[in-house]
């Protein structure tokens, strides 16, 4: 675990902070890429956003600016065409992208008014990918608030548990097929 000084922050203040961080951080791992964060990813953002806290940004800033860091991260480009060229986009790309982001969130795909609703949102204004990940999070109900945040406890169980097994380390205490 790393150790930062906090000019701002007290240090109870981080650690009451930090579980409710990682909490929102797992729920863009599970909606951008439908999967658990790696310990150091999480750790990482989690520092990031304490950091802008001390500096003064509002909470909900910072993982917005978190939101947006994703959506420009070779691993989000790579699996959503849309990201990787927003501005001429076609709208097959956009479609998918708002898809995928429901099936990961949630499941399923998106209704299609919703569909349209984001898609044309996100044509006209592809700058808008953080704002729409953070609403549809935000925005969940009933069955899908459910899953979200089934998915998410799982992926921060997987971390957690990921973690304390090879102690922050993927590559050491790995256990053999003899253990």
């Amino acid at each position: 675990m790393l150790s930062f000084f906090f000019l701002g922050v007290s240090p109870a203040e981080i650690n009451a902070l930090r579980p409710v961080l990682e909490s929102e951080i797992t729920e863009l791992y599970v909606s951008y890429w439908g999967r658990a964060a790696d310990p150091e990813g999480l750790e990482f953002w989690v520092n990031n956003a304490i950091a802008a806290i001390d500096n003064g940004q509002p909470q909900e800033q910072a993982i917005l600016d978190i939101t947006g860091f994703f959506a420009e991260s070779a691993e989000a480009k790579a699996q959503y065409g849309f990201l990787n060229n927003p501005n001429t986009s076609d709208r097959a790309a956009v479609e998918q992208f708002v898809n995928q982001i429901y099936v990961n969130s949630f499941g399923r795909n998106a209704e299609a008014a919703g569909l349209k609703f984001w898609s044309d949102v996100l044509q006209a204004n592809p700058s808008f990918v953080p704002e729409f990940i953070q609403l549809v999070i935000n925005g969940a109900q009933n069955e899908d608030k459910t899953t979200i945040e089934n998915r998410k406890a799982v992926s921060l169980d997987f971390t957690n548990k990921f973690n304390n097994l090879h102690n922050g380390d993927p590559f050491t205490n790995t256990p053999s097929v003899q253990d």
